[in-house]
């Protein structure tokens, strides 16, 4: 999650971030000093957290990083109340971009296993409803980018 100190939203907003690196929390930190952050991944145990409850919880850009993509949607769950809503965000990949990657011969670089900490998943609009099962029944998709 990144905002800026003034794009955050009113005073009256609990903010709660999650990362499972030391490195993360402390460039987080710099970053938003006034947000709370805790070391905790999907992997962990979510009550780590205490009895904190939330009405959203925010995935932006995460997914696709994930071993287990699928603990995502059940870590969420767990900290979310009854009714709360999880946003993934993922970079899209459908049959267009694909082709056009392949066409313009640019796979090695869009996909480098080079990069550390890469992207180790892809989705589309049919494989992300798959990860999050039954858990979200109404879900809506939006473009952007």
């Amino acid at each position: 999650m990144a905002h800026s100190a003034g794009s955050l939203p009113a005073e009256d907003t609990k903010w709660w971030v999650a990362k499972p690196s030391a490195d993360g929390i402390r460039f987080a930190q710099n970053s938003a000093p006034e947000l709370v952050f805790h070391q905790i991944g999907v992997d962990d145990d979510p009550s780590a957290v205490g009895a904190d409850s939330f009405d959203v919880a925010i995935a932006t850009e995460v997914i696709e990083h994930l071993v287990r993509p699928r603990n995502l949607p059940g870590f969420a769950k767990q900290l979310l109340r009854p009714g709360g809503h999880l946003i993934i965000s993922t970079p899209y990949h459908g049959y267009l971009k694909n082709l056009v990657l392949a066409l313009s011969n640019k796979w090695d670089s869009h996909l480098t296993p080079l990069w550390d900490g890469g992207h180790i998943k892809m989705w589309s609009r049919k494989t992300l409803p798959a990860v999050e099962g039954s858990r979200f029944p109404r879900r809506s998709f939006h473009w952007s980018g």
